[in-house]
Parts: C-alpha cells; sequence; structure tokens
C-alpha cells in the first residue's frame, strides 16, 4: 500500500514499456535537474488516435528506449473537461495545441523547439513502419535541439544563405511565434523565388507552406493566388486536391468572419447573410480553379447560418442546404482513400442539423446526408447514431430505436468504455418511450 501511495504521489506510470509522469512541475523539475529536454504527448480522453497509441505505442520497449534516452517523458489530458490532467489545459493553450495528439519537445526552460502534430499509425505498435516514423521524429527533433541556437543567432546576425533560411523557416512554421514567422516567410520568399526550388526540394516541403499559409495571411495569399497553379502541375493530384481543400476551409470560413463584424459594425441588417452571399461569391469565383470551392463554402455555411438561429437565417441555411444536396448528387463515386474522409464530412453535417434545426426538410436532408456517410463508412458508429438521433427528432419511433441499438452494437463490438455511448444509451431509452 505505501509503495502504491509513492507511485501515485510522483504520477509515474509503467505500462511494459513507457515511463512518464503526468505531473507537469515534475517533469520540469527533472529536467532542470537531468539537463534532459522534456517530451510532451498532448493527449484527450475521447482523441481515437491518442488511444490507438498510448494502447499500442506505449507498451512497447522500443517507444520507451526511444524517448526516454533523450528526454524527460510527460503525457497530459486537455480539451477533456474534468478528466483534463491537472495543468494540462494551461500547458496546451500556452502551446497552442490545435488537434490531438500533439508532442511537443521542450527546453528545460520551457522553449519549444520541435512539435509535431498526429501519430504515426499501423497495424500495432509493433508494426516496423510505426517505429520508423517515431525514429525520424526523434532524430529532427534532436537535430533541431543542438542546431536551433545557432540559427537564431546566424539569422538575427543577417546570415541568409539557403540552409540557414530553409531550415530556421521549417522551425518557424511549427515553433515560432508571428513575428518570427513573418521574418522568416519573408527571407524564404527571397531565397527560393522559384516554386519547384521552394516548395520541391525535399520530400512534401510543400506542406510548410501550407501550414504557412494557415497562420500567415501574407503566405495565405501567396498559395491561393500566386503558386496553386504552378503547383497543380508539380504535386501528385491528390495531394494537391488536400492541401488546397484544407486552405479553403481555413480562407472561407476567416472571409464570412471579416465580412460579419464590418457588417455588424456598420449596423447593417441581417449581417449573417450578407457575410454569407459574400463568401458564396468567393467560392464561386474560385470554382474554376478550384472545383471544390462550392462544396467547402456550402458546408461551411449551412452550420454557422442555422447557428446564428435567426428566421432569416436559417431560411438561408435551408436554401444552401437544397443546394448541396443536388451538389453532391453531382459528384462521382469516391476513391477508397478519400471515402472515410467523406464519410466524416457528411456525419458531421448531419450532425449540426441534428443539433441546432427543427424544420423537418432540414432534418430530412441530413439523414440523406447520414445515409450517404453510411454508404462510405458502414460500420461508423458514430454515423449510426446521428442517424437515429435525426429519426428520433422526426419522431419516427420504429426507425430510431433500430439504428440507435445498431449504434450501440457496434461500438460495443469495438470494445469501447460505456461512457462513450452512454447518450446513445439515453436516447435509445427516449425512442422507445416515443408514441
Amino acid at each position: 500500500m505505501q509503495w502504491a501511495k509513492a507511485t501515485m504521489l510522483v504520477s509515474l506510470f509503467w505500462a511494459q514499456g513507457l515511463m512518464y509522469t503526468t505531473d507537469v512541475d515534475a517533469a520540469f523539475k527533472e529536467a532542470k535537474k537531468t539537463k534532459k529536454p522534456v517530451w510532451v504527448m498532448v493527449s484527450a480522453t475521447w482523441c481515437g488516435p491518442c488511444r490507438w497509441t498510448e494502447k499500442e505505442v506505449f507498451p512497447q520497449r522500443w517507444f520507451d528506449s526511444l524517448i526516454r534516452a533523450h528526454f524527460v517523458p510527460l503525457k497530459v489530458y486537455a480539451g477533456s473537461g474534468e478528466q483534463n490532467t491537472k495543468g494540462g489545459e494551461e500547458l496546451a493553450k500556452k502551446y497552442q495545441v490545435r488537434a490531438y495528439p500533439t508532442f511537443l519537445f521542450l527546453y528545460p526552460n520551457g522553449e519549444l523547439f520541435y512539435r509535431t502534430e498526429g501519430t504515426p499509425m499501423g497495424k500495432s505498435g509493433e508494426d516496423p513502419s510505426v517505429r520508423e516514423a517515431w525514429q525520424a521524429i526523434v532524430k529532427n527533433a534532436l537535430s533541431y535541439q543542438a542546431d536551433l541556437p545557432t540559427l537564431r543567432q546566424k539569422f538575427e546576425k543577417g546570415d541568409r544563405s539557403e540552409m540557414v533560411v530553409r531550415r530556421y523557416f521549417v522551425w518557424a512554421v511549427s515553433c515560432g511565434d508571428s513575428a518570427t514567422l513573418h521574418k522568416t516567410w519573408e527571407a524564404y520568399i527571397r531565397a527560393f523565388p522559384s516554386p519547384r526550388l521552394a516548395w520541391l526540394y525535399e520530400p512534401r516541403a510543400y506542406e510548410h507552406l501550407r501550414d504557412a499559409a494557415l497562420k500567415l495571411p501574407a503566405a495565405f495569399s501567396y498559395a491561393i493566388d500566386g503558386v496553386a497553379d504552378t503547383l497543380r502541375n508539380l504535386l501528385p493530384p491528390k495531394e494537391w486536391e488536400a492541401m488546397y481543400r484544407t486552405l479553403l476551409r481555413a480562407g472561407l470560413p476567416s472571409r464570412y468572419q471579416r465580412i460579419l463584424s464590418q457588417a455588424k459594425a456598420q449596423g447593417l441588417p441581417e449581417p449573417h447573410l450578407i457575410a454569407a452571399e459574400s463568401t458564396v461569391v468567393r467560392a464561386q469565383e474560385l470554382h474554376a480553379r478550384f472545383p471544390f470551392a462550392e462544396k467547402v463554402a456550402l458546408d461551411m455555411l449551412i452550420r454557422v447560418l442555422f447557428r446564428a438561429r435567426t428566421p432569416q437565417s436559417h431560411a438561408q441555411a435551408l436554401l444552401y442546404a437544397t443546394q448541396y444536396a443536388a451538389l453532391i448528387k453531382t459528384i462521382g463515386p469516391p476513391d477508397p482513400d478519400e471515402r472515410l474522409d467523406l464519410a466524416d464530412e457528411l456525419n458531421s453535417l448531419a450532425w449540426t442539423i441534428y443539433e441546432e434545426v427543427e424544420e423537418p426538410r432540414a432534418l430530412w436532408m441530413a439523414v440523406y446526408w447520414a445515409k450517404e456517410a453510411l454508404s462510405y463508412n458502414p460500420d461508423d458508429w458514430q454515423i449510426w447514431d446521428t442517424l437515429g438521433a435525426l429519426y428520433y427528432k422526426l419522431k419516427r419511433k420504429k426507425e430510431a430505436v433500430e439504428t440507435l441499438a445498431k449504434a450501440i452494437a457496434l461500438a460495443q463490438a469495438k470494445n469501447l468504455p460505456e461512457e462513450s455511448y452512454r447518450e446513445t444509451q439515453e436516447l435509445l431509452q427516449k425512442a422507445q418511450a416515443l408514441e
């Protein structure tokens, strides 16, 4: 019992593999004492890839050897409400964590020298590709740990050699503040004016442009209006489309919010509709170069207009929903690699309708989208949950009971914890009580 208490106090966990702490202060004290940097996994209790990593990768002895040889390991939960680790949410905000899991590599004083979002995944934690991916991550992190002070010093003293500019820019995209990113962006464009040299000099280098464009308006304009057509001729089609879908999903909502703020400041009537019309016009302008722009815009606008909760915004959202439904019918069957992504998009949109809308016509459109999502991913319990919830709201007792029961059965088959689908169980009970 005394040993168990001591283990809880220092917050150390052994999972036949990685030994780590969940105590933020203790991790940094240990880092200062040992002069090792801190490796942080910022996780969330509801995050599937996080759970996969904890279950499949943490128990691997190779992972423990790889991480603890170089770092003080720390794992925290953020974005998880009452299940957040003490200090986890504050740490996530400090380092602007936007996705789970995010892995942070920090000097003992807390300065960030490397980060990566997402996690390597395979058939299991024993998959050689997972091990190789983690070895590459650690190698890159240790390289920046050693080189960053010199890189920063050279850049600030005016060294604009290609090696210094390229390497410091890549660091700034991931880890730098806005001022540093702006300076390194300007230096990078001057050092590499050719798109081919700038974004294709190494595998997947164009992803640095995507990440910079998501953070820096100048880089966004350059990516959309400057080099999109050039990169389309240079990149594999799927990678080009994935990159620009991501940018438009960020850029069109930003435009909507900007126009909305201006309309509100001017006291214009129905500012949401003004912003929506402007966003649609912009999407139509982009359509010739980005055929998916209209779908991205309509998807976003349906959500925000329903959430505006005014009769006029709901009427406009319903019109856009009709356009979206017609647009979906014109899209051919997706490639196998795209099926899951499209299923997630449709399910997310259908769930938004369920949460925000009472209008039967919109709810039936959402039913259509949920069924389309199931045609791409028939074993996803969350899509069945969405469909069952929509049927419940439409007071279709038989369909609601059948689909909600199906959702629960699929969740149980995946051995998910009961709390994951408790709300579905509660909704099933309500559906069974419908007249």
